[in-house]
């Protein structure tokens, strides 16, 4: 399994497009392609990877704020998310 965060407007090439569902995960809006997850929130993109869909959606799960703030429930998206703006960024490949 890899966890890892990209700045909000660095989306992944599965961000939207064929077998991606919008879905919600711990609160905030994500996106998945089951083996791939990401969770949009704050001014970052929380990326799960794993070989079981079901390990993906559970480490998703799993993910908590380290600010302290809001008891460690994730933030919303930012307004400025691309997403929440219907703004698309542009994916270097």
């Amino acid at each position: 399994m890899v966890v890892s965060t990209q700045v909000m407007c660095a989306p992944g090439p599965r961000y939207r497009g064929p077998g991606v569902r919008e879905i919600r995960v711990a609160g905030v809006p994500a996106a998945s392609t089951g083996r791939r997850l990401e969770v949009y929130t704050g001014r970052v993109t929380a990326i799960v990877v794993a070989d079981d869909p079901a390990e993906a959606l559970l480490a998703a799960r799993a993910l908590r704020r380290t600010d302290g703030v809001g008891g460690g429930r994730l933030a919303p998206p930012a307004s400025d998310h691309p997403r929440t703006r219907g703004v698309t960024c542009r994916v270097r490949g």
